[in-house]
């Protein structure tokens, strides 16, 4: 898609058509594990990353372009959500609220968790009370950890 606003050339890529300018479109949920150190309690949080468009403008060209920004809402109680240029980071904190000699709740880095679907493997038990950030079944990630949510 191609405009005309105010003496500069607008581009949006096809793909964004259905996104906004002014909206944030809710976007993919993804589901991060990870344990205490200090108790050993697994939590599984979930983050959803939201999108919308905004313009970057060329000087010299004196073009714009559509780009993708990001937001990410926290849908787990006790969590932060961090964005560095290293990656996207979640923290948790302890459901069992142990404490140090300061009466500090913990906080604990959560890994992503990597689903991998495989139809010959049932989602069972074992994958709902998993506490690593792994899983190879037919839900494909989407029930892993779930006991610990």
């Amino acid at each position: 898609m191609q405009t005309l606003i105010a003496g500069r050339d607008h581009h949006c890529h096809p793909h964004d058509a259905h996104l906004s300018f002014t909206d944030w479109t809710p976007g993919t949920v993804s589901r991060w594990i990870g344990k205490c150190p200090q108790c050993k309690t697994a939590r599984r949080v979930e983050v959803r990353q939201d999108v919308r468009l905004t313009w970057q403008y060329s000087t010299p060209d004196k073009m714009a372009f559509s780009k993708r920004v990001y937001q990410y809402e926290v849908l787990s109680a006790g969590t932060r959500h961090y964005v560095h240029k290293g990656g996207n980071y979640v923290m948790a904190m302890c459901d069992a609220l142990c404490t140090d000699a300061h009466k500090e709740a913990h906080w604990f880095l959560c890994k992503r968790i990597e689903g991998v679907y495989n139809d010959g493997i049932k989602c069972n038990a074992k994958c709902m009370n998993a506490t690593g950030p792994n899983c190879e079944c037919s839900c494909a990630g989407e029930n892993h950890g779930g006991a610990h949510a």
